[in-house]
């Protein structure tokens, strides 16, 4: 807009001067007709992309926007599938979005409540199981706790399934994670545990030790 109304001014300052060169000089001025179309047609053109840049930016972001939403939709969907599957009861009631997008949100606030109602099926052994596992990886800090959080979830869907309660307390199972307050750190995190519940052949080796122990719990029991 300001290097429209400097193109204007030009345009207006060009033709005052034309005008009284005009006057006071019996040859007209070369070029009037071309400088004049030029400073008109660039204040014109400025101006006019004043108005229409802030729409194209705020059409690219809101694209972007959408595509990392569908991209966290995306992320979380392995972990979610499984928990919603497990917990049908768990689905929230779906809400009119507005500008942002809280279907993320609602997957988020799902899986943790999972996490919570399968606390009673939280394998005690996971967690060593895990680290032993991970022993000569390396596998450290945060990294092993996403994995931990990932192999306690699906044992715990595999010991709902085969219907074995490993804790008749849930305070005394293993605590699920808890999260910083900040929807973005928790998010990441939680997408991190997803991929890893899909993906990581540590986790899959726990849900496979967690199904057989399941699974010797109910014949013994019988």
């Amino acid at each position: 807009m300001m290097l429209g109304a400097c193109a204007g001014l030009l345009w207006a300052t060009w033709k005052t001067a034309v005008l009284i060169i005009n006057r006071i000089s019996p040859q007209p001025v070369k070029s009037e007709a071309l400088i004049t179309a030029l400073l008109s047609s660039t204040a014109a053109a400025l101006i006019a992309l004043d108005a229409v840049i802030p729409l194209v930016i705020r059409y690219i972001r809101n694209t972007l926007r959408r595509m990392r939403t569908a991209q966290h939709h995306r992320d979380l969907e392995p972990l979610w599938r499984e928990v919603h599957q497990a917990l049908p009861e768990i689905e929230l009631t779906p809400v009119e979005l507005g500008e942002e997008d809280f279907g993320v949100y609602h997957r988020m606030i799902e899986i943790r409540d999972a996490n919570l109602a399968l606390r009673v099926h939280f394998h005690p052994k996971v967690r060593s199981w895990v680290i032993e596992a991970t022993h000569h990886q390396n596998i450290t800090g945060d990294e092993l706790e996403v994995i931990i959080e990932a192999s306690v979830i699906a044992g715990a869907i595999e010991a709902h399934a085969a219907g074995v309660r490993y804790h008749t307390d849930p305070s005394t199972a293993e605590t699920p994670h808890i999260g910083t307050g900040d929807i973005t750190t928790e998010r990441d995190r939680l997408i991190r545990v997803s991929q890893a519940f899909a993906h990581d052949p540590v986790v899959q080796q726990m849900r496979e030790r967690v199904r057989e122990d399941a699974n010797s719990t109910i014949v013994g029991g019988r």
